[in-house]
């Protein structure tokens, strides 16, 4: 029985978990003015409400459902209307988000042709 809701839990969180992540990354991602941080690098930046994030990625999943990757455009703009930012700074940040994306994208293949390049070699004759 303890082990069914082990199952139980792990289920739960593992579909609640990518969503806390990306939140997490909008925050981080959204709150922070560049040249204002240069400036003054002790303050801190505003910080953007659990609530008005989770808002932001939960708008996105109907669209991505409907257009492949316009969920990304969605998310960026509900965000931009809540917090009334400049548009270009969301369709930036998207942008710098899906260049991490591709990047960690391209470490982990590499890394992983790396390790298994001698088997690669053994299957070609």
């Amino acid at each position: 029985m303890p082990y069914r809701k082990c199952l139980q839990l792990r289920s739960r969180l593992s579909r609640a978990l990518p969503n806390f992540i990306a939140v997490l990354r909008w925050n981080l991602f959204t709150d922070r003015d560049l040249w204002e941080s240069d400036d003054n690098p002790i303050d801190t930046p505003p910080q953007l409400s659990f609530l008005k994030a989770s808002h932001a990625i939960l708008v996105g999943y109907p669209a991505t459902n409907v257009i492949s990757r316009a969920g990304e455009i969605v998310r960026g703009v509900a965000l931009q209307k809540d917090r009334r930012l400049p548009l270009s700074g969301v369709l930036a940040t998207i942008l710098v988000e899906r260049a991490i994306d591709m990047l960690a994208l391209l470490i982990f293949l590499s890394g992983v042709l790396y390790f298994t390049r001698h088997r690669i070699a053994a299957a070609r004759p």
